[in-house]
């Protein structure tokens, strides 16, 4: 018995390409949300370019997390939801071939998107947000309005941090 047959290859000839397609759509469309912000500390807060680019490389690995299983579910309904309009379900399961017979390349497929997803929540997550904490630190630290600190406010320069500074020291 093959591993991989002709309705296999046809499921899976279906459904990477919606897949793909999803999955560079929705990483753009989310990456395009924090580009804004990103341009906002380059134009207001005097980061460099360079280290706006940076952030938005290390944050990739947060977005691609997200975007996998949403590519890989819009990449299925789609490929299904085609075979089904074009008859192709039928024609299969009139040449004997059971519907749930097309689960197997596609419970293939998602076992090896969640291994990936696997690898990067538990090894690329950890290392891209230890490099991103460190490089905002960089940042905040290096800061042209660092000096403008009053005590008694709460300050909001590094996203998902809130300062607080009780008092400043007069040196």
């Amino acid at each position: 018995m093959k591993l991989f047959g002709v309705v296999d290859r046809l499921v899976v000839r279906e459904v990477v390409p919606p897949t793909i397609l999803g999955f560079i759509t929705y990483t753009f469309l989310i990456v395009m949300r924090g580009i804004y912000s990103l341009i906002e500390q380059v134009l207001v807060r005097g980061v460099s370019f360079a280290d706006a680019g940076m952030v938005l490389l290390i944050t990739i690995p947060h977005v691609v997390i997200l975007t996998i299983p949403m590519s890989f579910l819009f990449g299925v309904l789609l490929a299904v939801g085609r075979m089904n309009a074009d008859s192709e379900l039928v024609a299969l399961q009139a040449g004997g071939i059971p519907i749930r017979r097309l689960l197997r390349p596609i419970v293939a497929l998602g076992l090896l998107l969640t291994v990936v997803n696997g690898y990067l929540y538990l090894d690329v997550i950890p290392r891209s947000s230890r490099e991103l904490r460190d490089l905002k630190v960089r940042l905040f630290a290096g800061a042209k309005n660092l000096g403008r600190i009053d005590p008694g406010v709460f300050h909001e320069e590094i996203p998902n941090v809130l300062l607080y500074v009780r008092e400043v020291d007069k040196d």
